[in-house]
């Protein structure tokens, strides 16, 4: 069995280091001060193809693999999980459309996901136990439907041209519509001040009486077939955002210790210092080999959901205790927003807290 990453994915994995190294890193700290993501720093996104790197090409697209999804997303978030997390609702988005969308949408919206010239946000069915009633939709005047409700938490709804909006109704599957911004009855709030991710702005998204015509609803396929991609997309992505803000923190608390030195020596020589930078060390590469080869099996075509349950459940238990180390390592100074650990516990904190549990019953049995 090789480990050993493929020539191409260490080329990948350098060239988007270097990017955000360049490109995100000096827009972190104005994201962190506004909650917003800078007008022009969409257009350098775009202009690396990470929008559409999970778009075919014919679709205008990079048309890359789960694979290198996970490691691009990674990088990004070692940097800005903000970043990444915007990034990855598009690609969640993208997927759906490939999956349902017909010729309208693959011609005229794909490309334009594709080429973050515009942007798509998720209105989905909450897991179990969420507060707050679902969108509901139901057949009026012939083949129109009619949606209410509201989806109180969706990343990158204040931006979005297109919203992809999952609706219930009694006694039949759930649905999927694609509505533009200016369908009558839409509604977006004001973005919501979050703990972490900011500059990955997320606001309510309020249908009331909300008509929309027939082929505003994608595809006729099984709700569970449109689940299971939608599931697997996001959870990858998460899984990368994940790994990412891990690798950053323990980097980060490793260079401290091997600097601070206390009562004449560096700290990384203390027994209760070393035994979390292991644990976070141990935690880091379990997840890395359950996220990899989840996305090494879905490259293949595999069943692979309970490896994507097994990597999504444990990088969301590691996420918070990683993260909580490094801000132990740095004592009082991992409170001070001079030092990043405390960005990292806080990304930590919104990425588990709103995106977990996994709605595990979008998986089909063992495949």
């Amino acid at each position: 069995m090789d480990f050993a990453p493929e020539d191409e994915l260490k080329i990948l994995r350098s060239s988007i280091r270097a990017f955000a190294a360049d490109a995100v890193a000096p827009r972190v700290r104005i994201m962190e001060e506004t909650g917003e993501m800078p007008p022009e720093f969409c257009g350098l996104l775009a202009g690396q193809g990470l929008f559409g790197i999970s778009v075919p090409f014919d679709c205008g697209g990079t048309q890359m693999t789960s694979l290198e999804r996970l490691v691009m997303l990674e990088e990004v978030a070692r940097v800005s999980a903000a970043t990444a997390a915007w990034l990855a609702v598009q690609h969640t988005a993208a997927a759906a459309l490939l999956e349902t969308g017909g010729p309208r949408e693959k011609k005229e919206v794909l490309p334009e996901l594709a080429a973050g010239r515009q942007f798509a946000a998720l209105a989905l069915v909450p897991p179990p136990g969420t507060p707050g009633p679902p969108i509901t939709f139901r057949t009026v005047l012939g083949d129109s439907y009619r949606l209410d409700g509201q989806a109180s938490w969706c990343y990158g709804a204040p931006a979005a041209e297109w919203f992809l909006v999952e609706g219930i109704a009694p006694g039949q599957d759930a649905a999927l519509f694609l509505l533009s911004r200016s369908a009558e009855g839409l509604v977006t709030g004001p973005a919501t001040p979050a703990t972490g991710l900011r500059g990955c702005p997320a606001g309510p998204v309020q249908l009331a009486a909300a008509y929309v015509p027939p082929e505003a609803r994608l595809g006729r396929r099984p709700a569970r077939a449109v689940g299971d991609v939608i599931a697997a997309a996001h959870a990858l992505g998460f899984c990368g955002i994940v790994l990412g803000v891990m690798q950053a923190a323990m980097e980060a608390g490793l260079d401290f210790a091997t600097k601070r030195v206390l009562y004449g020596k560096p700290i990384a020589g203390l027994q209760s210092v070393q035994f979390r930078l292991a644990e976070m060390y141990a935690d880091l590469e379990a997840g890395r080999l359950l996220a990899y080869r989840t996305a090494w099996l879905m490259d293949r075509d595999a069943a692979c959901a309970l490896d994507m349950v097994a990597a999504y459940q444990f990088l969301a238990g590691s996420a918070l205790r990683g993260t909580r180390k490094a801000v132990e390592i740095f004592g009082g100074y991992g409170c001070l927003q001079d030092f990043p650990v405390e960005r990292f516990y806080r990304d930590a904190l919104t990425l588990t807290s709103r995106e977990c549990p996994i709605r595990l019953d979008a998986f089909p049995d063992g495949g």
